[in-house]
């Protein structure tokens, strides 16, 4: 051999060693674009994919000889965790889902904006034997047909992947899923209630009303285990969750719900009466002012659930009603020290048809509430004409009268009009005996749907 090249293949044979124990640590996680669609990659690909712990499918589809060709790999992937489909402009074959989903220990599924292939195969096809999948995300999904306008790519299919992922593979994985957020586009409430979810722990759906084959009820009945629920419906309709006359006939249990996040739905549904008192730490209940149903009546159902529990756990509460007076905001605003004594985080939207309602009533009924920290308070002020010229002041003066009846307090927030986007904050400043208004932050409002707008997987 000549001189140098025994120096030569020392080195090669320590890098190849090198490279080998780094292998894990540098595929760990994979971004798949469209280059991987040349099948002179496949290959390189098929070396580097058994290391990967997450990979993100993104870009572009994948045809159905990608999908052939990946197929027989994943069941030798046993680092594989976590699986995600990102932005997808052309149509994905069901081929690579198939087999992706025999990974033996993937736990984590993501679909955001895929565009499916339109095949009929795939309406028939068959799940694989599924690992344990412990978490779905599923963000709205269509079908693609080349003979669609651009603007028809990406209209939501309910029936098509959807009925074959939700029917074959979530009713496979159902008891070891712990956590689920579709859409409720064409969900059948049926297919949840007649299968067990032991594992569960959170459940998020949201979108137009689901199909109300079943009452939500008997959803929640079918997991034991559920801690978090988050029902965001967008449709202006009474989405109920307990039937009365169900309440009425049968003894129902419900799962220790602490985190709860419900809209348009009715402060008069049984389902508030059904909770355990001292399993629930967060409630939000928001009801649309677009919403066809006689806001007035808010007030008066929110004052009998306010008078009617009492949830000594709760510590944060998000809660919209109607006062029509003074002397009626008092009354719901002083029931809330029965309704959740220990508040430490409260949120108050006030629906009204007065111009300028007046924030004193509220401060003055909370004073019982010695652990509230952060106060929130959506007044509905006007903005029609220049009446919106009027709201700073308003804001201000509310402040100052918060901190002289609230001083433990140690976040006022006020957001200027329904429409507006970010909450007018101020963070108290207490010093010996003494206490200031701080410095005035603008803070993006929450935005119900819009934060279920990003995903990302989760472990």
């Amino acid at each position: 051999m000549p001189d140098g090249e025994e120096d030569l293949l020392s080195l090669s044979q320590v890098c190849r060693r090198l490279r080998d124990v780094c292998k894990p640590t540098l595929f760990r996680r994979l971004l798949c674009t469209g280059s991987v669609l040349d099948p002179e990659c496949y290959d390189v690909f098929g070396r580097i994919m058994p290391y990967a712990q997450t990979i993100v499918f993104t870009l572009r589809g994948y045809p159905y000889c990608f999908g052939k060709a990946m197929q027989p790999l994943f069941p030798y992937m046993t680092r594989l965790r976590t699986v995600i489909f990102r932005e997808y402009g052309e149509g994905l074959h069901i081929e690579l889902i198939k087999g992706i989903l025999t990974a033996p220990n993937l736990e984590t599924f993501v679909l955001e904006d895929v565009v499916w292939e339109q095949s009929p195969p795939y309406y028939s096809s068959e799940a694989p034997v599924l690992a344990p999948l412990k978490r779905f995300i599923e963000r709205q999904c269509g079908i693609f047909s080349p003979q669609s306008a651009k603007s028809d790519l990406y209209q939501y299919d309910p029936h098509g992947f959807t009925l074959w992922f939700r029917c074959d593979v979530l009713s496979q994985a159902s008891n070891t899923m712990e956590f689920i957020r579709m859409p409720s586009d064409g969900l059948s409430l049926q297919f949840l209630a007649t299968h067990s979810w032991p594992s569960l722990r959170e459940l998020t759906i949201y979108g137009s009303c689901p199909v109300v084959d079943v009452p939500f009820i008997s959803v929640l009945q079918a997991m034991p285990s559920l801690h978090t629920l988050k029902c965001l419906i967008r449709e202006a309709v009474c989405f109920e969750i307990c039937p009365v006359e169900l309440a009425q006939l049968v003894d129902i249990h419900v799962p220790p719900l602490q985190d709860i996040l419900v809209t348009n739905v009715k402060p008069a549904d049984p389902f508030f009466q059904l909770l355990r008192s001292d399993d629930v730490v967060t409630i939000t209940i928001i009801i649309y002012i677009e919403w066809p149903y006689d806001l007035a009546s808010t007030g008066d159902e929110v004052l009998r659930l306010l008078r009617s529990r009492t949830f000594p756990a709760l510590v944060n509460l998000d809660i919209g009603f109607f006062a029509s007076n003074s002397s009626s905001l008092q009354q719901l605003c002083s029931s809330l020290a029965l309704f959740c004594p220990n508040v430490r985080n409260l949120t108050i939207h006030l629906f009204h048809d007065v111009g300028y309602p007046s924030a004193d009533p509220i401060v003055t009924a909370l004073t019982p509430l010695k652990g509230l920290r952060t106060l929130r308070l959506d007044m509905h002020f006007p903005t029609v004409d220049d009446s919106w010229r009027e709201v700073p002041k308003l804001i201000d003066s509310s402040m100052q009268r918060t901190i002289e009846v609230l001083p433990w307090l140690d976040t006022i927030s006020f957001l200027p009009n329904s429409g507006s986007r970010k909450w007018v904050v101020c963070n108290l400043e207490k010093a010996d005996d003494s206490i200031k208004l701080g410095e005035i932050e603008h803070v993006t409002r929450d935005r119900y749907f819009g934060m279920l707008d990003q995903y990302e997987a989760e472990g």
